[in-house]
């Protein structure tokens, strides 16, 4: 074994009121869009634990406050 895999367990989406895009183009404007998102999606890379785990996050704090 050569080591482990690591993986982020993280929500889906963000808990900022901008849209994931335009915050990251924002605070990191030379860091490159790598994948589709949507409006809130998260900014961490969870597709590992997604595809390896079959981790899916069941809720978003979306769902129980009102969020812009």
């Amino acid at each position: 074994m050569t080591g482990a895999r690591s993986f982020v367990i993280a929500a889906a989406d963000t808990v900022m009121p901008v849209p994931s895009a335009e915050l990251l183009a924002s605070i990191y404007p030379s860091t490159p869009l790598t994948r589709e998102l949507g409006t809130f999606d998260t900014l961490l890379a969870i597709d590992r634990a997604r595809n390896a785990l079959g981790y899916a996050p069941r809720h978003s704090w979306r769902d129980v406050v009102d969020a812009p």
